[in-house]
């Protein structure tokens, strides 16, 4: 049960930070209102690969941009 929680915790936290960060950038630049999807989809691909590499190179990959 931990476990799924947390999982199910994870993947809400991801799924909000992305539609936010989206909302932002499309607020932010009009004309990239019909991209919304596409933009959303594509930093969801990149957190997935990024995560997929391992603990170690994930975290050098997310340290770059904080």
């Amino acid at each position: 049960m931990a476990a799924a929680g947390l999982l199910i915790d994870y993947i809400m936290t991801v799924a909000v930070s992305i539609a936010s960060g989206v909302a932002a950038i499309t607020s932010a630049y009009p004309p990239a209102q019909p991209a919304t999807v596409r933009i959303g989809a594509g930093a969801i691909v990149i957190l997935l690969a990024a995560n997929l590499r391992g603990v170690r190179q994930a975290g050098a990959m997310f340290a770059v941009p904080t």
